[in-house]
């Protein structure tokens, strides 16, 4: 099988992500424990894996919560903030409407592909 990658914006990262969370759905179809597996890469520091609790768009979540929640890293969400990009909703712990950080995600995706293009 060969062709073209469906979704040209994505990063070298998003394409390991989609690729690891389809076999993940073909392992978990085939009866494999991959709750076991996802605590077992947990464990080394990759909780990524693991299936993670949902959000709504009008949720508030730290820069912390983002990169647990939406798989962004928290470090590009304090980078948007500085480059005022992307601004907090609440003060304190600064916390982000997830529908800001979506738009603003896809919106770099984007400009990646156009740059690719």
């Amino acid at each position: 099988m060969s062709g073209r990658w469906p979704f040209s914006a994505d990063t070298p990262l998003d394409r390991a992500r989609r690729v690891a969370a389809s076999y993940r759905e073909a392992a978990r179809a085939a009866g494999a424990d991959v709750d076991a597996v996802d605590r077992h890469f947990a464990s080394l520091g990759e909780g990524w894996v693991s299936g993670v609790e949902t959000v709504t768009a009008e949720d508030l979540l730290t820069a912390a919560e983002v990169e647990q929640a939406l798989g962004i890293p928290a470090s590009r969400v304090w980078q948007w903030k500085a480059r005022g990009l992307l601004e907090p909703v609440s003060s304190g712990p600064s916390r982000y409407r997830v529908a800001d950080v979506r738009n603003l995600e896809a919106s770099m995706r984007r400009k990646r592909a156009t740059r690719r293009a």
